[in-house]
């Protein structure tokens, strides 16, 4: 053994020998390990132990258990719950550990049909909490196009405050309604905490309720890969699904390229369409897209518009015909045309054909 470049050696006289050199090295590594030694014990009795001394946390779980857990669910008749919603928006994949993402056209509707799917909820679940997180718009402007719904005060007045007596107390009724149904279940995280770290705050502030997400591409943390913060906002959402949270996520939408230039044509979206898609289009249980298919009648502030299913994991793709009425900010359902299902018949009857 050497001892030049121990550390020990500069505690020894000078012209000390080689063997005394190593003799003394032995035992001050004799000294560190018994030192070791009564520190491990220590801990040890103390109930710390070392990892080597720990059993691990096992990582499977038993089948057959959770197979025995789910059978118990299905006796006491406890399935997946979807939220009720109004008649015009029935069946929406939304409701408790679901992620539900929805793209359009820019002005294509989706914060419209976001708020209408947050006082729905509110007004048809009595004990569900709803949370809005928007990023982009503030809740005072979400609140008056909500009272442009419930009321005949047209919305350019409810923004300029250009309001009649009669008017203000059809508002003030209508504020009541929302103030009687929502009590104390509607929060909203203000645009200042729209990030991923706010999103966290709100698991320790409310029990799981509705969250809606406007736009999730906002909540992107700044200085980070755009992809990568996507990345956790989508992997926070994820973990607040698993813990009973219905999530509905707005997403902005990739340009569609053509041969006039790009376009955000929605009749060309495609589940795809979602921004920086990758994790988002995997982490969504379904996924909707609204599509413009022109006015009513000639009224460019009435629109026909499909609401169209393009992914759901759990369940059937439904396509949903309703009008949008950008004058009331308001999805309605089409009211099926005076006797259309003779009309079909009477065409059958001429085709015979088509019976096959």
């Amino acid at each position: 053994m050497t001892g030049a470049s121990n550390c020990y050696v500069n505690d020894l006289p000078p012209d000390i020998d080689q063997d005394a050199i190593d003799e003394y090295e032995q035992t001050k590594a004799q000294e560190r390990r018994s030192k070791a030694r009564h520190v491990h014990e220590a801990d040890f009795a103390a109930g710390a132990g070392s990892s080597a001394d720990k059993e691990p946390e096992p990582v499977l779980v038993s089948g057959i258990s959770m197979m025995k857990t789910l059978l118990n669910k299905l006796r006491n008749r406890e399935g997946d719950v979807l939220y009720k919603l109004g008649p015009a928006l029935d069946g929406f994949e939304i409701g408790p550990s679901l992620i539900a993402g929805l793209i359009a056209p820019p002005n294509g509707g989706k914060t419209a049909l976001a708020g209408q799917v947050a006082f729905e909820t509110l007004e048809h679940n009595p004990d569900i909490p709803v949370v809005i997180a928007n990023a982009e718009t503030g809740f005072e402007a979400l609140l008056k196009r909500e009272l442009t719904g419930r009321t005949n005060v047209p919305s350019k007045a409810l923004r300029l405050a250009n309001l009649t007596d009669a008017q203000i107390a059809e508002i003030e009724s209508a504020a009541a309604d929302i103030e009687s149904l929502a009590a104390d279940r509607l929060h909203v995280l203000p645009i200042s905490h729209c990030k991923t770290d706010g999103l966290k705050r709100i698991q320790g502030e409310v029990k799981p309720g509705l969250l809606v997400v406007d736009y999730l591409q906002k909540f992107a943390d700044r200085g980070k890969d755009l992809r990568i913060a996507i990345n956790d906002v989508v992997d926070q959402l994820r973990v607040m699904a698993s813990e009973g949270w219905a999530i509905l996520a707005l997403s902005a939408t990739t340009r569609v390229s053509g041969s006039g230039g790009s376009s955000h044509d929605s009749s060309k979206l495609t589940l795809a369409s979602f921004k920086e898609s990758g994790e988002i289009e995997f982490n969504l249980d379904s996924a909707y897209i609204l599509r413009d298919q022109g006015d009513v009648d000639g009224d460019k502030a009435v629109r026909r518009v499909l609401l169209d299913c393009v992914k759901n994991r759990h369940d059937e793709k439904p396509e949903k015909k309703l009008t949008f009425n950008m004058r009331r900010m308001r999805f309605e359902a089409v009211e099926p045309e005076p006797f259309a299902e003779f009309d079909a018949w009477g065409q059958a009857v001429e085709n015979p054909t088509e019976w096959n």
